[in-house]
C-alpha cells in the first residue's frame, strides 16, 4: 500500500509540474508563430524526446512513474492534437491539418530515437 501511495503522489506531482511547463511552453511557442497548434508540435517533440531518454535509461519504479506518467503524462498533449487537427479539417484547412499530422507522428518518433540513442550514449 505504501508503494501505491508513493507512485500516486509522484504521479500527481509530476503532472503537475509537467502541466505547468506545458502551459509555459505552448504560450511561448504560439505567442513566438503565431499559429494555435505551434504550441502543441513543441510540447508533443519534447515529450517525445524526453519519453525516448527514459526509455532508454536505467531510471525505474517512483522515480518512472515521476517523469513517465506524472511529468510527460502532464506535458504531452494527444487530445489537444487530436482536437486542433479535427478544428483545421473543420475550418478547412486540409493541407495545414495533414502537415500538422505528419510532422507530429513522424518528428515525434524521430524524437523519441534521437532521446534513445543519446542516451545509450551517454
Amino acid at each position: 500500500m505504501k508503494t501505491y501511495i508513493l507512485y500516486a503522489s509522484c504521479a500527481f506531482f509530476g503532472g503537475g509540474v509537467g502541466t505547468l511547463v506545458r502551459f509555459l511552453l505552448d504560450s511561448f511557442v504560439v505567442k513566438s508563430f503565431g499559429a494555435f497548434w505551434s504550441g502543441t508540435l513543441a510540447v508533443n517533440l519534447l515529450g517525445s524526446f524526453l519519453a525516448g531518454i527514459v526509455a532508454a535509461s536505467s531510471i525505474s519504479g517512483a522515480t518512472k512513474v515521476l517523469v513517465m506518467s506524472g511529468f510527460l503524462g502532464g506535458l504531452t498533449t494527444f487530445s489537444t492534437f487530436s482536437l486542433q487537427t479535427f478544428t483545421l479539417l473543420k475550418n478547412g484547412e486540409f493541407f495545414t491539418a495533414l502537415l500538422f499530422s505528419v510532422a507530429n507522428f513522424a518528428l515525434g518518433l524521430l524524437a523519441v530515437c534521437a532521446g534513445f540513442w543519446l542516451q545509450k550514449l551517454l
